[in-house]
């Protein structure tokens, strides 16, 4: 994944986009997790969205 997005993003901007990140598992998470400081070092703008109305009262919350 790390590879593919390294590809798409030399010598111009990228955006990727993540939505309902609420549903996300744990490996998905842990692969953001990983990802993050990478996509900062090539310029690529992360964004990613969730509804806290979907998340259960008890719900861990991802802190990045």
């Amino acid at each position: 994944m790390l590879g593919l997005i390294t590809r798409i993003a030399a010598g111009r901007p990228l955006l990727l986009v993540v939505e309902d990140l609420h549903w996300a598992d744990r490996s998905t998470r842990d692969l953001i997790a990983f990802l993050v400081p990478t996509l900062q070092e090539l310029g690529v703008l992360l964004l990613m969205t969730y509804r806290s109305d979907e998340m259960h009262r008890r719900h861990r919350s991802v802190r990045w």
